[in-house]
């Protein structure tokens, strides 16, 4: 049986690739070297944002702290048994049955 789906799916042998020329190894190698180059800067950039982001935030509790601690203390509780919000309608790509029942 299984022999049998192989057969259909994959009735030829896939095509080899062809043999590069030093060239085109060449150009193939400098796009892959240009791409990880893009790949390490894009990477380090977002790294960079979240730094600043989280530096911020922290900047942001210490002064909450200095200005008024139990803001802080409220803001920096966590709770326990959080849930998803049974009242929040789920998204759908279709409209609801009940429209506009206030």
């Amino acid at each position: 049986r299984y022999e049998l789906m192989k057969n259909i799916l994959f009735y030829r042998d896939p095509r080899s690739l062809p043999e590069l020329s030093n060239d085109d190894l060449e150009r193939h190698l400098t796009i892959l070297r240009a791409q990880n180059i893009y790949k390490k800067t894009t990477s380090n950039q977002r790294t960079a944002e979240r730094n600043r982001k989280f530096a911020a935030m922290a900047s942001a509790y210490e002064a909450l702290e200095k200005a008024d601690p139990r803001l802080y203390e409220e803001a920096c509780k966590q709770e326990s048994n959080i849930t998803f919000p049974r009242q929040m309608r789920v998204p759908t790509d279709t409209p609801p049955i009940k429209i506009w029942d206030y």
